[in-house]
């Protein structure tokens, strides 16, 4: 009898457990259902400015849902790619989780925007993209077979995406850095100057140096694999570490007095990605002490 009720006790627990497993599939079937992100989705800007068919500057005029579809109505501004337009539809699903990042395009000074497809147009569980766009304001569309995260840029008239588009397309220019020197290190809230562990000396971790940008805060830095191929052990190479307001760190070894991103950047962020070290701040802090450039400093 005991046997029985244990068996029994089993077989209910076995039951509620397969039930609990059934609902989680059901539930997350719709996010289970897209595992591998679409070929293309995080192309490089130069990427994706080759494989559109088509690059329009638009406008939004008007928008109505009909049954499960919204529709988008533009006027075409400037057709800076592809066959010319006056205007154009586009069309997507309703869906309740629709993107509602704002349309200021503020982002596009966001060195994240460029190397990783940080931006308005958020990438969902059925391998598709559900943007939104405001009435009267301006975007830049992407025609294209390829899908990707930043097809549907809400830009102004003095846009920094806008007018690297342009450049591109317009102008023909194969090669432009994005942005200058203090845009890109506006990006990041601390930034470390570290050393490598030096053989001669029988160093084994790595060592802080100075601070080059914001206050300091102990952090631990083991041994970096830089990109381009440099090894930090043993070496005594200096290198720096950028830290954004996300916590993202990024690492490069410093050679020639360029902190070099050549290998980490796979397309020309900031000029011939390498970044003159004058170029960071005009104070260096190691620990509490504050140190003033030499004269002759770059200002």
């Amino acid at each position: 009898m005991v046997k029985l009720i244990e068996i029994r006790t089993m077989i209910d627990k076995l039951i509620r457990y397969i039930t609990k497993l059934l609902a989680f599939f059901l539930f997350y079937s719709d996010i289970l259902a897209c595992s591998v992100i679409p070929s293309g989705f995080y192309s490089t800007p130069p990427e994706q400015v080759d494989n559109a068919q088509g690059i329009y500057l638009v406008k939004n005029v008007k928008s109505e849902t009909i049954d499960d579809n919204v529709f988008y109505y533009f006027d075409v501004l400037e057709s800076l790619k592809g066959k010319e337009k006056k205007s154009l539809i586009l069309n997507f699903k309703s869906y309740p989780y629709s993107n509602k990042k704002t349309d200021n395009g503020s982002s596009h000074y966001d060195y994240k925007f460029w190397l990783y497809g940080h931006d308005r147009t958020g990438f969902f569980s059925d391998c598709n993209v559900y943007p939104s766009f405001k009435y009267n304001k301006d975007y830049l569309y992407f025609k294209s077979d390829k899908l990707t995260s930043r097809s549907y840029e809400a830009v102004g008239s003095d846009d920094l995406w806008y007018k690297y588009v342009k450049q591109m397309t317009i102008d023909k220019v194969q090669s432009i850095p994005v942005m200058k020197y203090q845009d890109f290190i506006s990006n990041f809230d601390r930034i470390y100057k570290f050393r490598c562990p030096d053989l001669s000396k029988s160093e084994r971790f790595t060592s802080f140096i100075s601070m080059l940008k914001g206050k300091y805060e102990k952090i631990n830095i083991p041994i970096p694999e830089f990109y381009n191929g440099q090894s930090c052990i043993g070496t005594g190479i200096e290198f720096v570490v950028f830290i954004d307001n996300t916590g993202r760190k990024t690492v490069a070894p410093i050679n020639d007095n360029y902190i070099d991103f050549t290998s980490l950047f796979n397309f020309e962020l900031i000029f011939k990605n390498k970044l003159p070290l004058v170029e960071i701040g005009q104070t260096e802090h190691r620990r509490g002490r504050t140190l003033t450039p030499s004269k002759g400093s770059a200002r």
